[in-house]
Parts: structure tokens; C-alpha cells; sequence
């Protein structure tokens, strides 16, 4: 039953999320990504992530990210984590804009801690975004330099057990993302992520978690939500 009462706790509050934006704009998608990591030792571990993201649900694609790695895990609680992102941003909807790139590198920490039977992890992000500058020029669109941003994000993931099964576990997060352009506080909200789905293990290392992926992207005269299915495979050796 406590169980049962966490669980319906974090679905209201991703309705709360849900509500009262009937006038904003929509669209939806298909996430995709897979996971490896290897074990170095007890502590260390490196990973590479691959995103694979399209628009219209299958219809267009729309980003490529691939992401490798390097984690330390201090003990229990802390571990420490830094890496490098390329984005591939597909502007094929709009064929009048060029695609364009970004490089991040990004440093963060995280920390682990239980509350009765629900685990939680809130994990502090910072990147330093380097992202192709879009200009105009003689009526045409085009690349020209890059612009630098700052980006601080912070996620808090709970997860539960359930069916009395240990290899599936509900799992819910939010993540903001805020943008810091000109100083040391933030400036703007780039974006809010809420997801909520199972996570599933198919047999040793190997798990899967999907489910459903809500983003709310502020931007004036109305804002831009994307409803998502998203899916990760992650393999662990």
C-alpha cells in the first residue's frame, strides 16, 4: 500500500505538470537511444550514449546525439561525472535553414539517497555549448561562426519497485534547464522535462526503461510542448 500511495503521489504531480495549457503549441515525437557502459574497477566507469530523435512521431528526424563519458563514483551517495556531446540538428521540416551542429563539453555531479522504499538521484549538470550561428545573408540562411552558451541543469529522478518484481521499477524525473548568458545568475528557462515510465531488466546488465516524455519549451506569444514516447536500451558490463 505505501508503495501504491507513492507511486499515485508522483503521477499527480506530472498532471499538475500537464495542466492548463490548452492554447499552447503541440508536437510530437519518437526518442531512441541505446546506452553501453563499461566498468573500470569498483569506481570508475566510462559510457557512450547514442540518441537517435525524430518529429512527427517517425516522420522526420530530428536530432542525432552521441555522447561518451567518464564517471567516478565516490561512495554511495556522490559520484562525479564529465564528457563531451556532439548534436546533429536537423532542419528538414524547414528546408529554407541549414542544419546545424553544437559541441558541448559538460561536468557533473550527482547524489543517491533513499526516502522508505523509493530511490532518488538528483544529478546537477553544467554545459558549455558551442552552437553553429544561423545568419542571413542575400536572402538565404546560412552558417557563419558559433555562438557560446552556458546551461545549468538540474534533474531529480525517483523510481519504485513494483509488482514485487525486483527487475521492474517505475521510474519519473523532472529536469530543468536554465540558461546563464551574462552573468552568473540565470537568465532564461530554456526548457522542462517530465518522463514517467517502467524500467525493465532483460537479463544481466541489460535493461530497458520507456515511456512517456513531456517538454515544455518557453517561448513568447505561446509556449511549445512536445508530447514524446521515448526509449532507452542501456547495457552495463
Amino acid at each position: 500500500m505505501r508503495k501504491i500511495n507513492y507511486a499515485i503521489f508522483l503521477l499527480s504531480i506530472l498532471g499538475f505538470s500537464f495542466a492548463g495549457h490548452a492554447q499552447d503549441r503541440k508536437e510530437y515525437g519518437s526518442w531512441n537511444a541505446a546506452f553501453v557502459t563499461k566498468n573500470i574497477g569498483e569506481d570508475w566507469h566510462v559510457r557512450l550514449e547514442y540518441h537517435h530523435r525524430t518529429t512527427s512521431f517517425l516522420k522526420y528526424h530530428e536530432q542525432t546525439v552521441i555522447r561518451p563519458s567518464v564517471d567516478y563514483r565516490l561512495d554511495s551517495i556522490f559520484s562525479f561525472a564529465a564528457g563531451y556531446s556532439y548534436l546533429h540538428n536537423d532542419q528538414n521540416i524547414n528546408i529554407a535553414k541549414p542544419d546545424f551542429y553544437e559541441h558541448n563539453l559538460w561536468q557533473q555531479v550527482a547524489l543517491s539517497h533513499e526516502i522508505g522504499s523509493m530511490n532518488f538521484n538528483h544529478r546537477l549538470r553544467v554545459e558549455e555549448r558551442f552552437i553553429d550561428a544561423i545568419v542571413e545573408r542575400d536572402g538565404q540562411e546560412l552558417i557563419d561562426g558559433s555562438n557560446y552558451r552556458t546551461r545549468l541543469r538540474y534533474r531529480l529522478t525517483a523510481s519504485i519497485g513494483v509488482l514485487k518484481n525486483p527487475n521492474i521499477s517505475l521510474v519519473a524525473y523532472d529536469e530543468l534547464f536554465l540558461n546563464f548568458d551574462s552573468g552568473i545568475l540565470p537568465d532564461t528557462v530554456d526548457q522542462n522535462w517530465v518522463f514517467i515510465g517502467p524500467r525493465i531488466g532483460i537479463a544481466k546488465g541489460l535493461n530497458i526503461t520507456s515511456g512517456y516524455h513531456f517538454i515544455i519549451l518557453p517561448r513568447s506569444g505561446n509556449d511549445l510542448h512536445r508530447h514524446i514516447w521515448d526509449t532507452i536500451l542501456s547495457y552495463t558490463f
